[in-house]
């Protein structure tokens, strides 16, 4: 067994979520504590996985320059998101699942459509690693998070960035909007 690199909750806190070093991603049930499925199909390391708001749909982020979207149900890949340059490193569905944000080790941020899953934009503006992004909870911001010592927030809409903050003496690895 490799290490996991990260865990996510499913919307209906039954279920959690864990991307593997291994390349795979892991659906567990918390009653039981047994592994409800797996998603396999990453050359590289698993960097991310989550949950859609509605439980239906996965996304994962690898080391292999990808994210891919699987069916929660079957474990089936119904799509792979294709533009980084590197390491894919943070994946999250929309709040109100029309999108995807991925946040990459090429320095840039892309936005991905529900409708037919392609690029729609590129947040580029990092001089270093993205480490994170995630999505406002109205869908219409966005936050990232690089090793360049700043985390942004980008307007969804026109790709603007709108604020970047500044101070930090090392790596933003996460934030979060409040609701």
């Amino acid at each position: 067994r490799e290490a996991v690199s990260s865990v996510a909750f499913g919307p209906d806190d039954r279920t959690v979520i864990a991307a593997s070093c291994d390349g795979t991603a892991s659906l567990w049930a918390l009653e039981g504590r047994a592994c409800v499925r797996t998603f396999s199909g990453h050359r590289g390391r698993v960097r991310c996985a989550a949950f859609g708001l509605d439980g239906h749909g996965v996304v994962t982020a690898s080391d292999d320059r990808t994210a891919k979207l699987w069916c929660s149900a079957s474990g089936r890949c119904v799509r792979t998101l294709r533009g980084h340059r590197r390491e894919v490193l943070s994946a999250a569905f929309s709040p109100v699942g029309k999108a995807v944000i991925t946040a990459s080790a090429d320095g840039t941020v892309r936005l991905w459509s529900a409708v037919g899953w392609e690029e729609v934009r590129s947040f580029t503006g990092h001089h270093q690693e993205v480490l994170h992004a995630a999505f406002a909870p109205n869908s219409q911001a966005v936050v990232t998070c690089s090793k360049d010592r700043t985390a942004k927030i980008w307007s969804v809409e026109s790709g603007r960035c709108l604020r970047t903050f500044t101070g930090h003496e090392g790596p933003v690895r996460s934030a979060r909007f409040s609701s």
